[in-house]
């Protein structure tokens, strides 16, 4: 399943190296990653964290491997979506539609003023 915000990213990446041949643009989903941002958390969210957090958490490293081996190799002329972190050669290539991608483009267009 692909949330609203991924599928935007996703109708974005697309259109970007679709505009502007030059960017390599691509999405991750990374994941649970182990980081600090539970630290503020209510206690029963902590709790969850130190329970799960050992068996289905990825480290940052891991969670970065993608986008990092993406601009290391210098690879893709089109968008790529890699959906499993520290996995780059399980990618696909991102493909659209047209009329929602406009809606997309305009939308982000007027909630920024850009």
């Amino acid at each position: 399943m692909i949330l609203p915000v991924n599928g935007a990213c996703l109708y974005y990446a697309d259109y970007l190296t679709k505009t502007h041949p030059k960017i390599f643009a691509g999405c991750m989903s990374p994941g649970f990653v182990r980081t600090g941002i539970f630290r503020e958390a209510p206690w029963f969210m902590k709790a969850f964290v130190a329970l799960t957090g050992p068996f289905s958490a990825n480290s940052v490293e891991t969670a970065s491997h993608n986008a990092v081996a993406a601009l290391l190799r210098d690879e893709g002329t089109s968008a790529f979506h890699w959906n499993k972190p520290g996995d780059f050669q399980h990618r696909f290539a991102i493909s659209v539609d047209p009329e929602i991608q406009k809606a997309v483009i305009d939308a982000s267009r007027e909630v920024t003023g850009a």
